[in-house]
């Protein structure tokens, strides 16, 4: 395990004598299962690499893919001798559910798609088979001439994308197993793995040629390539952020690319929208003849400090009416 920001190693878990053929993290973070070429499914803790369980003799000819569930309740894990297997996992008990056999050759990839309803399982005999995990059946079969190697869900489980011996990328529907396009992946060699974004976009592909290519899913073209792998390239895979696009060679090279449309997927904050200035209306009040009268008894009376006017002018002539003698 390493860290992005330091390229530093941080963890490395090993089992002697034998070697790791699948591998991939719980939804929940909380543990890597792995597969490897003894047929024993092995559960790790990320942090410590400790080992949490382990399902012995899963497969007979060894283990060679693996698919988890969103839940993390249910394996679905695939072998060499063609079989597919249900298992409902917990941290203290894995239970065998179901054994599926309809492949003649080894499993290479197994994809479980977002309802946790069906997983599609791509085979070297030719050919990928969607099953029912719920109903434990098989729904449809997808027949090509090339060894299938790599398979993906389309985000929202409509389509489902394959890559293959035969240098083709195939759009498949999964609701009839119908072939609805197929584009040229490379030019000199099989494509050994690919993965979709998130927003089902643009997806990544890799191979015998050594280029990593990137491509818009719709329309079909290739956009970027990435040049630097001396030897076969084995996985490709977006980043969960999206940020980066992590490839590994069979010379044992780890290369980590940034994703060049990762700028398009941020979302940018638009600023609040200023409301327009509101203009305070003034509130006529209306006052009631009630309040007029007690407005009218609250000014000041005759024997307040501070007489009215009328009071005043009363006075006034009343002073003016008096005899002049009578002021002497």
């Amino acid at each position: 395990m390493w860290s992005v920001d330091t390229s530093q190693e941080l963890l490395r878990i090993k089992v002697p004598n034998f070697s790791c053929s699948s591998m991939k993290f719980a939804h929940d973070g909380k543990s890597l299962i792995t597969s490897w070429n003894d047929g024993v499914i092995r559960a790790f803790t990320p942090l410590s690499g400790r080992l949490i369980y382990a399902i012995m003799n899963a497969h007979n000819k060894g283990a060679s893919a693996l698919g988890v569930t969103h839940h993390g309740k249910m394996l679905v894990t695939g072998g060499c001798e063609g079989q597919v297997r249900l298992w409902e996992i917990s941290p203290i008990r894995q239970k065998l559910l179901i054994t599926l056999k309809a492949h003649n050759g080894p499993i290479s990839e197994i994809h479980v798609n977002k309802a946790d309803d069906e997983a599609i399982s791509a085979s070297t005999d030719g050919s990928c088979i969607i099953w029912d995990i719920v109903h434990h059946c098989r729904k449809q079969v997808l027949f090509a001439n090339t060894l299938f190697l790599c398979v993906k869900y389309y985000p929202t489980d409509v389509q489902i994308l394959t890559g293959g011996s035969d240098r083709k990328l195939g759009y498949w529907e999964s609701l009839d197993g119908n072939l609805v396009r197929e584009i040229e992946g490379s030019t000199s060699g099989a494509i050994n793995s690919l993965d979709i974004s998130d927003d089902g976009v643009h997806f990544v592909s890799a191979g015998d040629d050594q280029i990593v290519k990137v491509w818009k899913y719709q329309e079909g073209i290739t956009t970027h390539i990435g040049i630097g792998h001396s030897a076969v390239i084995t996985t490709v895979r977006f980043s969960p952020d999206m940020e980066f696009i992590v490839s590994s060679s069979a010379a044992g090279s780890i290369f980590v690319w940034k994703n060049p449309f990762f700028q398009n997927q941020v979302v940018e904050e638009k600023p609040p929208e200023k409301s327009p200035p509101t203009v305070e209306k003034k509130k006529v009040s209306v006052v009631s003849p009630k309040k007029l009268e007690e407005r009218i008894e609250d000014l000041p009376s005759s024997r307040s400090s501070v007489p009215s006017p009328k009071r005043q002018e009363e006075k006034i002539e009343s002073e003016e009416k008096v005899c002049p003698c009578a002021k002497g």
